[in-house]
């Protein structure tokens, strides 16, 4: 029993169960709101991630230092599209560019991860921008420089 501030009546519990459904129905979308929020920002992060590897792999094995440049450009375009085979959660609009030179084979990926129920806080669609590069090298003349470095050490 509760006594009402007023009059000094005494109300029985039983009249104030309705009072929780109501709190339950503004918490409980609210909570749900915020799982599916954490698990969409878990999407965000999982395919930022699988989409820098993806990149960093692809300009790897197109800056081999036996390709030329056109092959170079080519090996990266098919790795990358081999490595987008793969569906990656809330991921629209992927697109990529390559660019390859002389010394340096570059990628740069872009795309939108789709956020439902977000309309009305941020845009629903989350742009995604990725840039990788690495540097074209020769092994064979990397080795022997360092050779005739440690023969220039060693002398002096």
């Amino acid at each position: 029993m509760i006594k009402e501030k007023n009059t000094g009546r005494k109300i029985p519990i039983v009249c104030l169960k309705g009072s929780f459904t109501i709190e339950a129905a503004i918490v409980l979308p609210l909570i749900v709101y915020v799982l599916l929020l954490v698990i969409y920002i878990g999407f965000y992060v999982y395919s930022s991630y699988a989409l820098t590897l993806d990149a960093y792999i692809s300009v790897f094995r197109g800056s081999r230092a036996n390709l030329q440049k056109e092959n170079a450009h080519q090996v990266t375009e098919e790795t990358m599209k081999t490595a987008l085979q793969e569906e990656l959660p809330a991921m629209g609009n992927i697109a990529y560019d390559i660019q390859s030179d002389t010394w340096k084979n570059s990628i740069t990926v872009k795309g939108m991860i789709k956020i439902p129920f977000m309309q009305s806080v941020i845009s629903r669609w989350i742009p995604l921008h990725i840039s990788r590069y690495a540097e074209r090298t020769e092994p064979v003349f990397f080795l022997r420089n360092c050779r005739k470095l440690k023969a220039v050490l060693e002398e002096g």
